[in-house]
């Protein structure tokens, strides 16, 4: 009797022990944060030897013949540019800087979830890109 008497109590310390106290004033337990939109996975990369102007009209003109709706366009210069658009199953953010290494780092940034069909409508939307640049592929 004293041996599961004693086997109880240090059950029942170790539960207490590692079960946190609550107060009660400490109020419901807090959410945690949304995740992020874009995860780093959700951006895809690419280079060209093309200057910035060159690939942001080469990127308009895919997107026109791809039927993808151009929501927003920024030109900085000849250093950096931008466009957001939006397709049937596809909305990304496509940005253009110049490197110290004359190209151009293409970001392609998806919005929402990243599922792996858009992913793929990303890699092909790229991939179109080199083509309308006359680049040899990578």
């Amino acid at each position: 009797m004293r041996r599961t008497a004693f086997f109880l109590g240090a059950i029942i310390a170790l539960q207490a022990c590692t079960t946190a106290p609550r107060s009660r004033d400490a109020g419901p337990p807090t959410e945690r944060a949304p995740a992020p939109a874009a995860t780093p996975e959700a951006a895809l990369e690419r280079t060209y030897r093309s200057s910035v102007p060159l690939c942001f009209d080469a990127a308009l003109r895919v997107c026109r013949d791809r039927d993808i709706q151009v929501l927003r366009q920024d030109r900085r210069g000849e250093q950096a540019a931008s466009l957001s658009a939006q397709g049937r199953s596809i909305e990304f953010t496509l940005e253009f800087a110049r490197t110290p290494a004359p190209r151009t780092r293409a970001t392609l940034r998806l919005q929402g979830r990243a599922l792996p069909e858009t992913r793929e409508e990303a890699t092909r939307l790229l991939d179109r890109l080199n083509e309308a640049l006359l680049e040899p592929r990578e």
